[in-house]
């Protein structure tokens, strides 16, 4: 739970080369919403930014995560620290990374959850597996491989480098 830590991709993939899977929460959720979600997600470890420290110790509390599974992410300076006895868990030592080929093991790993509220009724989590987020980088890059591969040719053509477009 963090509203805009530029440390959430390094938490996203720690909690992933870790085997763990990633919940992000809103930083609006309430604290029972939070519960609710942790609840649900079956969340042992909650990561949050300072200032939503409050709203994590007490959705903890209602959904029976001790306080010392709580870390408290900072970007500046970069730490992550748990919340009872304020030890830095970042370290320069490298997890294994499990590599993940075979297609069946990449549509069955569940990596991510994301909470969406879709039309009606409290958010629901909707469950992404390595192939999921794979299939996702895949299909957006298709859009701008055209783009790149004639800009290239043009490029070539006229001697000249192509300068992407600024999103």
């Amino acid at each position: 739970m963090s509203g805009g830590q530029i440390m959430i991709p390094v938490a996203f993939y720690g909690v992933i080369a870790a085997g763990g899977v990633y919940s992000a929460a809103s930083p609006s959720s309430t604290a029972s919403e939070l519960a609710r979600q942790i609840k649900i997600g079956k969340s042992n470890t909650v990561i949050c930014s300072e200032e939503h420290v409050d709203v994590a110790k007490a959705a903890a509390k209602e959904s029976g995560v001790p306080l010392g599974r709580i870390l408290v992410l900072s970007s500046s300076p970069r730490r992550l620290e748990s919340l009872e006895d304020r030890l830095n868990v970042i370290s320069s030592s490298r997890l294994d990374w499990q590599t993940i080929t075979h297609r069946s093991a990449l549509k069955q790993s569940l990596i991510t959850i994301l909470w969406s509220s879709g039309t009606t009724g409290l958010p629901k989590g909707v469950m992404l597996s390595h192939e999921n987020l794979v299939a996702e980088t895949y299909i957006t890059a298709l859009s701008g491989r055209s783009w790149a591969e004639a800009e290239v040719a043009k490029g070539k053509k006229n001697e000249q480098w192509p300068t992407p477009p600024i999103p």
